[in-house]
């Protein structure tokens, strides 16, 4: 049986996503084979079981329970009104509401904390960063490259979307003070990103006419990659006092 998930080392969580990883390449891997069969989510189960035990299997299959029970926000509606949700939500802030009251109380109790309030700002610049560099690649993806290159631009878009969801789990488990399991996943970020940088440096050989927009990119991706450097370390430094909670 594993460690309790709140007393893993940073090693040990790297172990972990690797496994989740493996379970999930398997599992479409059986999904395509078997999917179509009567009873093929019971044979994917168990062959699934057979490779990685019942209690991995159980604690992956809990995992998605745990979420298709949650209630969902009024935003997960796919056939949400926008304009309705607004209405609603200036009736219920009213005027000149700011921040929601959980951010705001998260703020306070960072107010003295230096070490913390460091890594919070970091991981948020991250965070923007990220979102601003793929949705820079997605409008070069679709207006600028051509047709040969669009495999490559997909692996780009693939690498720098799970960097960024990377670095935001990173961000929810700084907030729950899983520092091992944050550092863990800033890792898979930073990897992330290194591989989009390695693939854009190999499109702007082929690609002279966009050759500057990709390197705008990827110098956005570069230091990406440093500012998570220097986010780790800063993870890593933290002690008890910069605890906030």
């Amino acid at each position: 049986m594993g460690k309790p998930e709140g007393n893993k080392d940073e090693f040990e969580w790297e172990q972990s996503f690797r496994q989740s990883d493996d379970f999930a390449r398997k599992y479409f891997q059986l999904l395509r084979r078997y999917g179509d069969l009567p009873d093929g989510e019971d044979l994917i189960t168990k062959k699934l079981t057979k490779i990685f035990g019942e209690e991995f299997v159980d604690a992956m299959y809990g995992y998605d329970d745990y979420f298709s029970d949650t209630d969902l926000s009024p935003l997960d509606n796919p056939d949400l009104d926008l304009d309705d949700m607004e209405d609603d939500m200036d009736g219920q802030l009213g005027a000149g509401s700011g921040a929601a009251p959980g951010d705001d109380a998260f703020d306070k109790e960072l107010t003295g904390r230096p070490g913390m309030e460091s890594v919070d700002r970091h991981c948020h610049e991250l965070v923007v960063t990220l979102t601003q560099t793929a949705m820079g690649w997605c409008n070069l993806y679709s207006c600028l490259l051509t047709k040969e290159h669009r495999g490559d631009g997909l692996r780009v878009m693939f690498f720098v979307s799970r960097a960024l969801a990377n670095i935001s789990i990173s961000l929810e488990e700084m907030i729950r003070w899983e520092v091992s399991a944050a550092v863990a996943r800033a890792k898979r970020c930073l990897d992330n990103v290194n591989q989009a940088i390695g693939l854009i440096n190999d499109m702007k050989e082929s690609n002279p006419a966009i050759r500057e927009v990709m390197t705008t990119i990827q110098t956005q991706l570069i230091k990406c990659a440093d500012d998570l450097g220097e986010y780790i370390r800063e993870c890593r430094a933290l002690d008890k006092d910069d605890m906030p909670f």
